[in-house]
């Protein structure tokens, strides 16, 4: 892929995940290692959300990964769950 890269940060996933889209993308056309990567920010995303849709797409999102990518962002969705509570 060539051009400038894209950065994604907590203040442009909040922004987008004012929409239902960003979580559909996550849920159906993200690949795994982008699932990865942004399961950095999942907790600032929380919080700055206060989304439950956002964190019951996170576990289905986990059920569909495989196990070792899924025990990967298992400590990212706990500290999304507790960004929210």
């Amino acid at each position: 892929m060539t051009g400038t890269p894209v950065s994604i940060t907590p203040v442009s996933w909040c922004n987008s995940l004012r929409n239902t889209h960003s979580i559909e993308f996550l849920e159906n056309q993200a690949t795994v290692d982008e699932i990865c990567w942004v399961s950095e920010v999942f907790d600032d995303i929380a919080a700055k959300t206060q989304s439950k849709d956002f964190i019951e797409a996170l576990h289905r999102i986990h059920d569909k990964l495989p196990e070792e990518e899924g025990k990967l962002i298992e400590p990212s969705i706990k500290s999304a769950e507790l960004a929210i509570q």
